[in-house]
């Protein structure tokens, strides 16, 4: 952001100039430019008629104000070397964000008597600007902005959102006022020296904290402000924490990682003078994990093997999941006998939640490709998943706007940006975010639904309860339990048995299709498909053990059928009754 003034004497620009010329000519002629310029600016020329100095660098212009210029780096990075920083006009590597809304820098211009391609006033932020009014209808008379819902907006050029706000910007002059805030960033965010690892609440006061550092280890205690004390210097950069929390004392394990050796320190935090003691350190010959449980009662160690199949589990209810290392699928533990599904597809990263909210626990699961799928408790897909977007690990689950349904959070598999989609796959938001910053955990924050990375705090309104339906740190939870308990039952009371049924691919068009049946509170799903004269083809049907939302697929060969239309007939039937629907299914060959 930089501050224009191209007055030529106080309170007299060019433009002023001209306009006063013109108005006294009779006939609104504007004399040229160029003519301006060198006649009223004060340019000294040599004997040549070379221009030799310039009172003022910005009398070029064509008004006052402030230039906001939008930068990208990658663009730029990329261009260098080849001079084509800025041969894309549909992705500059340095562009001027153009107040009127229009992007005319550059472009060939339309109009014919005047050319804005090189710049007008139009385009500089000042408060009167008429050209800003025209593109944010609403704003007359009010103070310029320049944020993530106006015209231009501050989205970035990949279309996620900044949600920087440049507001308050004063009339054009040699000392101009603005103010710079995020709408979505805790105020003194981002900290390039916060480095956070986890969040917990150390002090048990019911209101998180963090824990943070990187050469050395604070306790960050939050309350209106977040107030760190060191206590620990680390010796690697490969560490774990964990607590156990007591009456008046926390205890805090420190797991520094060699090669083939950790070193445990164990710090007793005194919670009424916020201050912390070494208790003992130990070398220890081997690598251990700690894993603590959900209470920070206890911690229990984990040897190397034991941390890798911990570590691509999910322990939950009704089945519980896991992932083998170098393994295709995903195994499902239904009632101790386990089964692996998804065998076609190697996933590299899981976490539970649910979903639909029918208190049963769904998975995410993340594969090779870093498209995420999510299945239901039988590991049957969920509707709108995958999500054709490569993400990274971790991905985080939980309820951020107080609207019942968990979102979920993850990295661009490129770490350009922090996608936030709701519980169908949908975006929700797009935030820009630096390569260097990690998705660290999701929660409540000075009272705030909070996303924090490893440097920055988003937050988004009030705390949500979420029932312990939350996956808010890599492993779930700060203790690494990779345990979802859900603290709530389902409602029955829904009006629909039958709630979604579909045919996909429709039309059927490689010999195989799925007939899909979504229920609430069914015992029973029949189809039986009849061709378009009525005559029968065939049937499925299921009973059905699980309650909460159901879904049943089938697989239809059609391999053999003739290319045409078919009906399905759809019936689901529980103890609140039956209901019926039609599918049409076409199958073409």
């Amino acid at each position: 952001i930089e501050n224009r003034d191209n007055t030529v004497r106080d309170g007299i620009s060019l433009d002023s100039i001209r306009y006063l010329m013109a108005e006294n000519s009779g006939d609104n002629i504007y004399p040229p430019y160029i003519e301006v310029l060198q006649d009223s600016s004060g340019l000294e020329k040599n004997e040549n008629g070379v221009v030799i100095s310039v009172p003022n660098y910005d009398t070029g212009l064509p008004a006052s104000g402030l230039l906001i210029w939008h930068i990208d780096e990658t663009v730029i990075q990329a261009g260098l070397n080849d001079y084509s920083v800025n041969s894309n006009l549909e992705q500059l590597g340095v562009d001027l964000e153009e107040a009127d809304g229009a992007q005319d820098i550059g472009y060939p211009s339309i109009f014919m008597f005047n050319d804005p391609t090189a710049g007008y006033f139009g385009d500089v932020w000042f408060k009167g600007n008429s050209q800003y009014d025209l593109a944010n209808p609403g704003m007359e008379g009010i103070s310029p902005e320049f944020g993530p819902f106006t015209q231009p907006s501050t989205e970035a050029n990949d279309g996620s959102s900044t949600f920087i706000r440049i507001g308050d910007i004063s009339r054009a002059s040699d000392t101009m006022s603005f103010t710079v805030s995020n709408s979505y960033v805790l105020g003194g965010y981002p900290d390039s020296s916060l480095h956070l690892v986890t969040v917990v609440d150390i002090d048990d006061d019911g209101d998180n904290d963090i824990l943070g550092g990187k050469d050395s280890l604070f306790i960050g205690v939050v309350d209106s402000s977040i107030m760190k004390t060191y206590f620990h210097n680390l010796s690697s950069n490969d560490f774990n924490v964990g607590f156990i929390i007591q009456l008046d004392h926390t205890l805090i394990d420190i797991v520094e990682y060699f090669q083939d050796s950790v070193h445990h320190y164990r710090y007793d935090y005194y919670i009424p003078s916020n201050s912390s003691s070494l208790l003992y350190h130990e070398g220890i010959d081997s690598l251990v994990f700690p894993v603590g449980n959900s209470d920070f009662s206890s911690v229990e160690w984990k040897s190397q093997s034991q941390w890798n199949t911990h570590s691509k589990r999910v322990f939950a209810s009704p089945n519980n999941f896991g992932i083998d290392l170098n393994a295709s699928g995903i195994t499902v533990d239904d009632f101790g006998s386990p089964v692996l599904k998804w065998i076609t597809n190697t996933f590299h990263y899981i976490a539970g939640i649910d979903l639909d909210l029918d208190a049963s626990a769904d998975l995410l699961a993340l594969d090779e490709n870093g498209l995420l799928f999510a299945f239901n408790s039988e590991l049957i897909l969920m509707p709108g998943f995958p999500i054709e977007i490569p993400l990274q690990a971790p991905i985080l689950v939980r309820n951020l706007f107080n609207n019942a349904d968990p979102e979920i959070v993850a990295k661009a598999v490129d770490s350009s940006a922090i996608y936030i989609f709701d519980s169908q796959g949908s975006i929700e938001y797009r935030i820009v975010s630096h390569k260097n910053d990690p998705l660290i955990a999701l929660g409540e924050l000075i009272g705030q639904n909070s996303v924090l990375t490893q440097s920055t705090i988003y937050q988004f309104g009030p705390a949500s309860e979420t029932q312990g339906n939350e996956w808010s740190f890599e492993h779930g939870h700060p203790s690494r339990t990779r345990t979802l308990n859900l603290d709530y039952t389902f409602d029955k009371n829904h009006s629909n048995i039958l709630t979604r049924c579909y045919s996909y691919p429709n039309p059927i068009r490689d010999g195989l299709g799925t007939i899909r049946v979504e229920t609430i509170g069914s015992m029973k799903v029949n189809i039986s498909i009849y061709d378009l004269a009525g005559f029968y083809i065939r049937s499925f049907h299921a009973d059905l053990f699980q309650t909460g939302h159901q879904i049943s697929e089938w697989v239809w060969d059609v391999t053999d059928m003739e290319p045409g239309v078919y009906f399905a007939h759809v019936a689901a039937s529980g103890e609140n009754g039956s209901e019926t629907r039609i599918v049409k299914v076409a199958v073409i060959h």
